[in-house]
């Protein structure tokens, strides 16, 4: 029930609770417990809204509820990875360095990886592993359960702490926000 005001630059860890993020209207994400973002980009300019938050960890889904305009961004970066939405409610899953999942539940969104680039439409799911192709499939699980249900691999590798930056410790100064 508590309220933070992000900026960018913030970074939001979630370790056993949810968080929901609004961005401008019709424009928020919902990051599940373990995860670990951080609020890149978020303006309003040339008569446009962006956003760009990168997933560093965890499962987090997104909903653009209004179609964006010619002067508007949604971004949503991983490590290994970028999904850019154009009005669309869609999951990401930052697995690993080199490994990200992505889920449309409707709309579109375009992932870029390296140099390859594809479009993921509603009722699609892709695995972007580096160094394979971008291959888009029919969604295996239900998209109205909670993005921390779904069984992404089973061979993930747990995330080491050279592949996330640390959490910051209770000696490290923090600037409080308000939630």
């Amino acid at each position: 029930g508590s309220q933070v005001e992000l900026w960018p630059g913030d970074e939001l860890i979630t370790l056993t609770g949810n968080a929901r993020l609004d961005y401008f209207e019709n424009q928020a994400s919902y990051i599940d417990p373990g995860a670990r973002i951080e609020l890149l980009e978020l303006d309003e300019q040339d008569n446009g809204t962006q956003v760009t938050v990168k997933v560093n960890i965890g499962v987090t889904r997104h909903e653009v509820d209004v179609l964006l305009g010619v002067s508007d961004r949604f971004e949503v970066r991983t490590p290994s990875s970028l999904a850019t939405a154009v009005g669309t409610d869609f999951v990401v899953s930052s697995v690993s360095q080199s490994e990200s999942y992505y889920a449309v539940n409707a709309g579109v969104i375009t992932v870029k990886m390296g140099e390859e680039q594809t479009a993921v439409i509603a009722g699609e799911e892709l695995f972007a592993i580096q160094n394979q192709p971008l291959v888009t499939a029919n969604i295996v699980y239900d998209p109205t359960e909670t993005p921390a249900a779904l069984a992404l691999a089973e061979d993930t590798v747990e995330p080491t702490e050279t592949e996330v930056p640390p959490t910051p410790t209770s000696e490290e100064e923090v600037e409080p926000t308000a939630m």
